[in-house]
This record gives C-alpha cells, structure tokens and sequence, in this order.
C-alpha cells in the first residue's frame, strides 16, 4: 500500500489478518490498524488529521456531526429527548469524543430503543452524559473495543442502564451510575479485559452488576445496594475477574451471587 488514505472508518482503518499481507508500505495515513505497518513505522506514517469541534442540538444532528469527517469533538449544547432512539449506530466516529457536558438525553420509555447504541466502534470516547427512559441506556455491541465511558449516568431505562455485549472489550467505563433499571444497572456479556471504576449500581430491579461469559474485568469502588436480587452475579464460565473496595449491601437477594466461572478475586 502506497501513498494512500484510509481513514475515519467504523472499526480498523487496515485490517490485515496477518501480518504477511501486506509487505513494504510507504507514505500512509491511517490511525487504526491491524497487524498492518508502513516502513519504519508503527501503522501508517501519518495519522488521520484529528478535525474541529462541533456542536449538535438533537439527536440527528448530534449522529450527523458524529459522522462528520471534520469534527473531531461534539458537544451538545443542551438537553435533548426522543421519542426513538437517539445516537443510533454512528458510522465513522473512531477516535472522536461526544461530550454532552452534563446535558441529559431522555427517551419517552416506550419501545425498544437506545440512548446510545454503537457496534463495531473503537477508541471512542462517551463523557459527561445524563441517559434515561429509553430501553437501553448505552448499548455497546458487537466488537466494541478501547472505548471509553466516563461521568455517565444511565438510570430509569426498560432493560439495562449500560450493556456491553458480544466481544466488547478493553474499554474504560469511569464514574458510572446505573440506577433504577428495569432489568440491570450494567450486563457484560461475552465482554473481557475491561475495566470499570467508581461504579453506583442500586436499586435495579435485577442485579446491580451482570457478569456473563466474561473474563478478566477489573471492576474496583463499586458500590451496589438495594438491587431487587442479587448485587453482584458472576454466572456462565465468567473467569478471572476482580473485585475491589467494593460496598455491597441491602440487596433483596445476595450481595454477591456466582453460579459459574473460577478464580474470580475478591479483595478489600
């Protein structure tokens, strides 16, 4: 690959399965790659330009600027409800920031829709947002990987408050709360590696905290009370996850239930 641009794509800008299929890269641009190397770089020998800050009122006009090659950073100016969905699988958004600076999304909690749903989305980063009523408050799907979440609150949604699912891993979920969810405050599913700090998960009507199939998350100052069953269930080969500085207490069931997995720790 010569002299070429390949960026502000959905999930890798170069996906090589290994790293054989290409050989004497010169002169790219890209930000994210797969076993993929120009000569005498690490990836490509420029990187993607990182664009301006824009700004969004609505749901749609948040997607659009999200999906603008030129913004960079998106911040949404102030509070803002749907009667659907409202950040609904953005295209393009690798890299980029939507900052809600504390601005609330609120659904009409009917149907089965999303505050924020992504698939196949990497190293992006969700902050300072106030999610509620809708069927998922944050739903990341399908190979969601280093993203990050930080200063959410996810609360009053049909299902669960944040849910990460099918090989959503390595991502940083800090300053959480997920409260009063009809089903969980927050379900990994087949999701490993993350790490999740400074978490409020009370008063769901399930379980605080899901762990399902999932390995090797680092959850530490968690906070669940008063869920309507468990605080904590681990269950279905979830393995060698951690737990730490953890409050668990007045849950209507068990403060910490695992039916399934192994050398999960438990610490302070």
């Amino acid at each position: 690959l010569i002299n070429s641009t390949v960026c502000h794509n959905t999930y890798y800008d170069i996906y090589s399965a290994s790293s054989t299929c290409f050989s004497s890269n010169v002169n790219n641009t890209c930000t994210f790659t797969k076993n993929f190397n120009d000569v005498g770089y690490d990836a490509c020998t420029h990187t993607c330009t990182k664009g301006e800050t824009c700004h969004c009122n609505s749901c749609d006009e948040c997607k659009a600027m999200l999906e603008n090659d030129s913004c960079n950073l998106v911040l949404l100016d102030e509070d803002i409800s749907t009667t659907s969905s409202c950040i609904y699988n953005p295209i393009g958004i690798n890299g980029k920031t939507f900052d809600c600076q504390g601005h609330s999304i609120t659904g009409d909690k009917s149907g089965n829709d999303y505050g924020i749903y992504l698939t196949w989305t990497y190293n992006f980063t969700i902050k300072n947002c106030q999610i509620s009523n809708f069927y998922y408050g944050i739903y990341l799907y399908d190979h969601c990987e280093h993203n990050t979440l930080v200063n959410i609150t996810s609360n009053n949604n049909t299902y669960h408050g944040i849910y990460l699912n099918y090989h959503s891993s390595y991502n940083t979920l800090t300053n959480i709360t997920a409260n009063n969810n009809n089903y969980d405050g927050i379900y990994l599913s087949s999701s490993s590696s993350n790490t999740l700090t400074n978490i409020i998960a009370n008063n769901n009507n399930y379980y605080g905290i899901r762990i399902d199939g999932s390995d090797n998350n680092n959850f530490s100052h968690v906070t669940t009370m008063y869920n309507h069953q468990h605080g904590i269930y681990v269950r279905s080969s979830s393995d060698n996850n951690i737990i730490k500085n953890a409050t668990i207490s007045k849950n209507e069931r068990a403060g910490i239930y695992a039916d399934g997995g192994s050398s999960n720790k438990l610490i302070n």
